[in-house]
C-alpha cells in the first residue's frame, strides 16, 4: 500500500514586508516608494506664489492616512472640527512637473514681491533649484523647484509643523528620485 499523498507546504518565516519598493515616474523622474507604506493619489495642486494656477500632482500620502480618505474624521491645521479627509489637505509628498524655465518660476516670486532671502537655494538627486516655504493655519508646505530635463519638477511637502520632513518613507522616495539632466 502505497503512504498517503502528502502536500508540500511552504511556511514564510516572516511576514510579507510593507518595505518592498516598487518604481514610479512622472515623465522622465524616477521614483521608488513602499506601497504598503504610502498609497499614491492624483490631486490638483495650486502654485505659488499667487495660488490661481492648478497643477496635477502625484501625492504620496501614509497608508493609514489615506484609508481615511473621504470619511468626516480629519483635522487639518490648527482646527478642531473634523472634516472630510481629502488628499489635498493630507500631509505628504506631491510631485508635478511643470513646463516653462526654471527662471520663470523665481521671477514670479519676486514679482509679486517675496524678498529673494525667501527663495532658499536647493539642491535634490544633483539638480540644483530654489525652495520656497509658506505657513497657513498651522501646517507648512515647502514648495521646491528643479529642473528636470527640459521641464521643472515641483517637489512639494505638506505636514503639521513640519512633520513630513522627519517622516522615513518621504525621505526614501526623495533620496531615490532620478531626474534627467538640464537641458
Amino acid at each position: 500500500m502505497d503512504p498517503p499523498a502528502t502536500r508540500n507546504v511552504v511556511q514564510l518565516a516572516t511576514p510579507p514586508s510593507t518595505d518592498l519598493e516598487t518604481f514610479g515616474s512622472i515623465g522622465p523622474v524616477v521614483y521608488a516608494f513602499a506601497p504598503g507604506r504610502l498609497t499614491r493619489a492624483e490631486i490638483q495642486l495650486d502654485l505659488p506664489p499667487a495660488y490661481t494656477t492648478t497643477v496635477w500632482a502625484t501625492k504620496m500620502i501614509p497608508v493609514a492616512r489615506a484609508a481615511l480618505l473621504g470619511e468626516d474624521q480629519c483635522r487639518y491645521g490648527r482646527s478642531q472640527v473634523p472634516q472630510t479627509c481629502t488628499a489635498e489637505a493630507e500631509d505628504g509628498l506631491a510631485l508635478a512637473l511643470l513646463d516653462r524655465p526654471l527662471a520663470d518660476y523665481r521671477r514670479q516670486f519676486v514679482q509679486a514681491g517675496l524678498p529673494e532671502l525667501a527663495l532658499k537655494p536647493a539642491a535634490l538627486a544633483d539638480a540644483r533649484g530654489f525652495e520656497f516655504t509658506a505657513e497657513n493655519g498651522g501646517t507648512v508646505t515647502s514648495y521646491g523647484f528643479y529642473p528636470a530635463g527640459e521641464r521643472v519638477l515641483l517637489v512639494t511637502l505638506r505636514g503639521s509643523a513640519n512633520s513630513v520632513r522627519n517622516d522615513p518613507d518621504i525621505d526614501r522616495v526623495l533620496a531615490s528620485l532620478q531626474l534627467p539632466a538640464p537641458e
